[in-house]
Order: structure tokens, then sequence, then C-alpha cells
């Protein structure tokens, strides 16, 4: 599995027992064989009887034994973005010496379903958070049914884990003014790195069209390049001064996370300042999670505006396409 996925482990705890609707038809079953019993005092009908109440005894002991020594891990991958599917891995793993049966855990308001574990066993899911920020997984619990399906045996799973999920990433692109002003170097040289090939802005330099690949796609497309010393700059203040409300700070968030995000999958190299701190220089991984769990947890402050560093892109300079 990737290496980048983050482990937490819980424990299954007490809980308790339900009676399932085909267990209410054998509890009547049993009461019906019962009061014949009694009533015609057959022991034949007496040995049918304590034969299916001894069904319910084993039922109640194989449930609650199927729940025991029961752990697991979940896994989340270092990035997660708000609105965007993340992938995660639920591992059951069986530290008693039995099988366990018919298992269902509920997360994230799914429920997992595995037939069997004897050692481990690996359930897949999906979650997308509505919103960056810190969030608390809430508790999972474990249920089955086995044996036979007559009662339901639940176990709470306490996880006392947080993800940092990122702000929202969209579609985005640099103002024409950016680069007039410098903010992005518009010389390309026989040497530069191929890095992406996209659509046409209008406004652009039309020189940047690559016909025959127009002419392929059917609609105006652009080769793009960079520079091995290429690097952008990059500025984000979190001044309430500088923001009408809470959704122009959120908009801000999403354009900044956006640009950073781009330059992370080309592998541009960036320096991030925020408010006045710089935060350092670096196309490295961990530099570009770091910036991110900054953005995820950016809160609005009372200080003054920061004086923005020469030649950086704000969130101003980024529009949605």
């Amino acid at each position: 599995m990737n290496r980048s996925l983050k482990t937490q482990k819980f424990l299954c705890k007490s809980g308790n027992t339900s009676l399932k609707s085909r267990g209410v038809f054998f509890l009547l079953f049993v009461v019906f064989i019962g009061a014949i019993a009694v009533n015609s005092g057959n022991n034949l009908v007496y040995l049918t009887f304590s034969t299916v109440l001894s069904f319910i005894l084993i039922s109640g002991f194989l449930s609650f034994s199927n729940l025991k020594g029961l752990e697991a891990e979940i896994k989340f991958p270092d990035f997660i973005f708000a609105k965007s599917q993340a992938y995660g891995f639920l591992i059951i793993k069986n530290r008693s010496n039995s099988p366990k049966f018919r298992l269902m855990i509920k997360i994230f308001e799914k429920t997992l379903k595995t037939d069997i574990v004897i050692n481990e066993y690996s359930l897949s899911f999906t979650k997308t958070f509505k919103k960056r920020g810190v969030h608390k997984i809430s508790d999972a619990k474990v249920t089955s049914d086995f044996p036979f399906g007559f009662f339901e045996r639940k176990k709470d799973v306490k996880i006392n884990q947080t993800v940092i999920v990122f702000p929202e990433v969209r579609n985005i692109t640099l103002k024409k003014t950016a680069v007039l002003e410098g903010k992005i170097s518009k010389k390309r040289h026989s040497g530069d790195e191929f890095y992406s090939i996209r659509k046409y802005n209008e406004g652009e330099d039309s020189r940047k069209i690559n016909w025959k690949l127009t002419a392929k796609a059917n609609e105006l497309m652009v080769v793009e390049t960079r520079s091995e010393n290429e690097e952008f700059r990059i500025f984000f203040d979190t001044s309430s001064y500088l923001y009408e409300n809470e959704e122009e700070f959120e908009d801000a968030l999403i354009r900044i996370t956006s640009f950073v995000y781009n330059c992370f999958v080309k592998r541009i190299p960036i320096s991030f300042t925020l408010n006045s701190k710089l935060l350092g220089n670096s196309s490295n991984r961990f530099f570009y999670q770091k910036i991110f769990n900054l953005l995820a947890t950016a809160k609005l402050t009372e200080t003054p505006p920061s004086k923005i560093p020469d030649n950086s892109i704000t969130y101003e300079d980024i529009i949605y396409v």
C-alpha cells in the first residue's frame, strides 16, 4: 500500500445486542413449542423444545465471541482536498484464534461488509469532505448477526483521529496583468522543459498557439514549458482588512490553494509568504504539504495588511477558468 497513507489504530469496546425480525419469529416459535410441551406433557415435545431453546443460547455465545479480539487500522492519504473524493482503507485485524464471520462496519455513514476475517482484511471506502479544516472522525460501529441471524450484536469503535482537509481545488489561470507585471516570465527558451498542454485562453499571446495540436483537437491549444530556474513567488495575507466577509476570504484561499496545487503537480519550485513570514523556497513534497496545512487551518486575523513582496502572486492575480 501507499507509504504516504497515515495509520490510526482503534479498539472495539463494549456494545449491545438487538433482536432481528427473524429472531422474533424464532422466539414465537419457541414459545409455541413450549406451550405445546406444557399442555401435552409429551417427552418428545419437551426434547424438541429444549433443542430449539439451545439454539438461542448457542446463538448468543457465538455472537458475543464473534466480535471479541477485533482491532482495526484506518488509513488516509496525505493530501485531502475539500469537495474532492478521498480514498481510504479500513483494515480489520483479528487478534483471536477463531475466524470472524459476517462483519459490518459503519464509518462515515457508509457500511462496509466482509464475510470472513481470519487474520486481517482490508476494506476500501471513499469520503468527500465539504469544508476545509481539521475534521474529527466520528465513532464507528462493528455489528454482526452471526451465526443464525436471530440477533445482531454491536460494538462501539472509538477513533481518536483528526484529518486535515485542504481547501477546495478548482481550475484556474493567471490574469494577463500578472504576466505583464513580471510576476511570471514570458520568455521561453529552446532548452525549456515541457510540462503541459492546455486550451488557449482569450487574451493570451497568439504566438503560444500550437497549430498542429489545434488542428487535431479542433480548438486552440497551447504547449507550455518552463525553465529549470523558473520559480513562482506566492503571497497570502489573512488580514481581515483585505476581505469584506468570510466568503471572500474562503474564495481567496481556494484561488491560492488551486495555484499552489498546480505548481505541485507540475513540480515548479515556489516560495511562499504567509502574512510577513517567508516559509521557504522548494518544490519538495513536504514543503507543499506544509503550505496546504497552513491554508487548511488559516483564519482571519485582526493584524494590519503586510507588505506584498516584489513580483509576488496574490489571490487577485488568479482567476477561475
